[in-house]
C-alpha cells in the first residue's frame, strides 16, 4: 500500500477522464485490507475507479491519540476526507461507506464536499440503544474473548487504538445524543441505503431517517436473512445493487449540434430534468448518479442548453 497524510490507501484509477472514482470509507473496526476484493470487483462491475484506504488509527496508517473526540465522524467528514481526495486528485467521487463509513459519508456530502453518489451500509445518523448494547458486548469480547486477537491480523499495532478508539466513543454517556441528521438536508447526491433485517448495530430507523432528511433520491434497501456487512454477507447482491447506482462512467455520450452555438457539443442521454417553474433560469439535471444545478439558455423555437460550469458542460434539450 501507499501512504499520504498518514494512510495507507490503494488506488486504482477511473480508465477515463469521464469516469468516477469509488471510494470506500471502511467501518468502525475496519480497514482498507477487510474490504478483501469488494472494491475490484465493483470497479470491473461499474467501469469506475476505486479508492481503499484506512483511517489514521487503523490497519497500518499512523496511530491516534486516545480518546477520540465524541465528533471524530464530523470531523473526518468535515475535514479529514476532503483533504485526503485533494490531495489524490480526485474529483467528485461515488462514496461507499459502511457503518461509521456511511456515517462519515453523509456528512462530508452535507457539509459541501462534491460527490456523484453515496452507497451507504448500515449507516449511523444517531445513536440507539440497540448499538449501544452490541458495542458493549463486543468489548466484553474484546477484553475477555478472541476479538483483539482477530483484529491484531488487521490492524497490527493498531489494533488497541481502533478498538478503543470506537467503542470508547460510542460507550461515553455523552455519545447518546449524538446526531448527524442535521447534515441530511444538504445531501442532494443519489443514494442507496443498505441494510441487513438482522444487524445487531442498527435498526430501520436510521434509514427511514436518511429518507426523510435527505433532499436528494434515496432508494431503501431491506435485506432479508443479512446483518451488518452486506457486502460480506450477501456480497452478490450488493455488488447488484451498488451497480445500479452509478457513476459518469454508465452515462452514453454523444455528439449533437448545437444552434446558435459552437459546431458540436456533449451531451448527455438519458437525463431527467427538473425545472421549478417556467420562468426559472435554473434546472436540477440528473443521470445516473450525477446531478447538478444547470443554467437554462433559451436557443429559440422552444429549445434550451442546459449549462454547467465549470467544467463547462451543455444539455440539449
Amino acid at each position: 500500500m501507499n501512504h499520504i497524510r498518514g494512510c495507507e490507501y490503494s488506488l486504482s484509477p477511473a480508465p477515463g477522464a469521464d469516469r468516477r472514482t469509488i471510494v470506500f470509507l471502511h467501518e468502525g473496526l475496519g480497514c482498507a485490507a477487510m474490504w478483501r476484493d469488494f472494491p475490484r470487483r465493483l470497479g470491473d462491475a461499474t467501469g469506475c475507479g476505486t479508492l481503499v484506504y484506512s483511517r489514521r488509527g487503523y490497519g497500518g496508517s499512523e496511530p491516534v491519540s486516545l480518546p477520540r473526540p465524541l465528533d471524530y465522524m464530523e470531523e473526518e467528514g468535515e475535514r479529514e476526507l476532503p483533504a485526503l481526495l485533494e490531495a489524490l486528485g480526485i474529483r467528485a467521487p461515488i462514496l461507499f461507506g459502511h457503518s461509521d463509513g456511511a456515517s462519515i459519508a453523509l456528512c462530508a456530502a452535507g457539509s459541501g464536499l462534491a460527490v456523484s453518489g453515496l452507497i451507504l451500509e448500515a449507516p449511523h445518523v444517531f445513536c440507539e440503544e440497540l448499538s449501544v448494547r452490541s458495542i458493549a458486548h463486543a468489548r466484553e469480547a474484546y477484553e475477555r474473548g478472541g476479538l483483539r486477537e482477530k483484529l491484531i491480523r488487521w490492524h497490527r499495532g493498531n489494533v488497541d487504538c481502533a478498538f478503543r478508539g470506537w467503542s470508547d466513543a460510542w460507550l461515553d454517556p455523552r455519545f447518546r445524543s449524538w446526531t448527524i441528521e442535521r447534515y441530511l438536508p444538504a445531501v442532494r447526491a443519489p443514494s442507496l441505503v443498505l441494510q441487513g433485517r438482522d444487524d445487531q448495530y442498527g435498526t430501520a430507523a436510521q434509514l427511514e431517517a436518511i429518507a426523510r432528511g435527505a433532499s436528494g433520491k434515496v432508494q431503501l434497501e431491506l435485506l432479508e436473512q443479512c446483518g451488518h456487512a452486506p457486502h460480506k454477507e450477501q456480497p452478490e447482491r450488493t455488488l447488484a445493487l451498488a451497480s445500479s447506482l452509478r457513476s459518469a462512467s454508465s452515462l452514453k455520450m454523444k455528439r449533437m449540434p448545437i444552434p446558435g452555438s459552437s459546431p458540436f457539443a456533449s451531451a448527455w442521454s438519458g437525463l431527467m430534468i427538473q425545472v421549478t417553474s417556467p420562468s426559472s433560469e435554473t434546472a436540477s439535471v440528473s443521470a445516473g448518479t450525477v446531478s447538478a444545478k444547470v443554467k437554462r439558455v433559451p436557443i429559440g423555437s422552444g429549445r434550451e442548453v442546459l449549462m454547467k460550469v465549470p467544467p463547462l458542460e451543455m444539455f440539449l434539450v
